[in-house]
């Protein structure tokens, strides 16, 4: 009986950790998909600024 306890108390264990690791995994998902978010608008910005300052260097022949 003391046996059988103990590896119900490991299987408890086991069974905690795997909810935490599938939680934190959705945590990560989502904070990924947010970071991902920010850096392709941060990517657009970018791109926008690079077209605007070709645009200004063309007007002043420089490329």
């Amino acid at each position: 009986m003391q046996c059988f306890q103990k590896n119900a108390k490991i299987l408890n264990i086991f069974k905690l950790k795997k909810n935490f690791f599938q939680n934190s995994s959705k945590i990560l998902t989502f904070f990924n998909f947010k970071i991902k978010k920010i850096f392709f608008k941060f990517v657009k910005i970018l791109m926008f600024f690079n077209f605007k300052i070709k645009k200004i260097f063309e007007n002043f022949n420089v490329f």
